[in-house]
């Protein structure tokens, strides 16, 4: 080999990886929000509960079409203990019944306004009531932000939901439980 084609090269690949290197914060940076959760309430359940979402990644949508080929290869027994090993950060319920969470998908998509962040976990008891238990078939629960800019917007929670893999790689709201109120969304870290 002639040195100048590898002089060449290993600019070319040093300039990928710088640039690399530049843009993977960007696509993978740990994002923290606060926000008020406002719940149904009760007599044993707050009415306005704080909630700490920390996103340590984003799902992929390779990573989506992986999960839909374990559903349709292997049923959803397996597909369950995969969707359980995927860690994309924690949903921190603050209260006097706190509750932490592990995020198994977190994706983001633009907007007009800012952006959409879509969350999805497995199902969990939480709070004073479980109004999940009513129907078996919510196997999920569910968060929807709507972000300006700035990263700040409201949401929804959604304690029991079920979700579609689509193949372009999106992880897509199906059926749910009716949604709580997620108010004064605010990026923190």
């Amino acid at each position: 080999m002639n040195r100048p084609f590898i002089r060449f090269s290993a600019f070319f690949w040093g300039i990928g990886l710088c640039l690399g290197l530049i843009l993977a914060p960007s696509l993978t940076a740990k994002e923290v929000f606060r926000a008020k959760l406002m719940t149904s309430g009760g007599p044993a359940q707050q009415k306005l509960m704080t909630v700490k979402i920390t996103i340590e990644d984003y799902t992929t949508a390779d990573e989506v079409r992986k999960l839909q080929r374990v559903l349709i290869d292997s049923g959803s027994d397996e597909f369950m203990r995969a969707f359980r090993k995927s860690k994309k950060g924690t949903l921190n319920f603050i209260g006097v019944r706190g509750l932490n969470v592990r995020i198994n998908t977190a994706q983001s998509f633009p907007n007009e306004e800012g952006r959409k962040i879509w969350i999805f976990t497995e199902r969990q008891s939480w709070g004073g009531t479980d109004r999940a238990t009513i129907l078996r078939q919510h196997f999920f629960m569910a968060i929807e932000l709507d972000l300006d800019s700035e990263g700040i917007g409201t949401g929804r929670f959604y304690p029991g939901a079920t979700f579609r893999l689509k193949s372009s790689g999106i992880v897509e709201l199906d059926s749910f439980l009716p949604p709580e109120q997620i108010l004064g969304v605010r990026k923190v870290g």
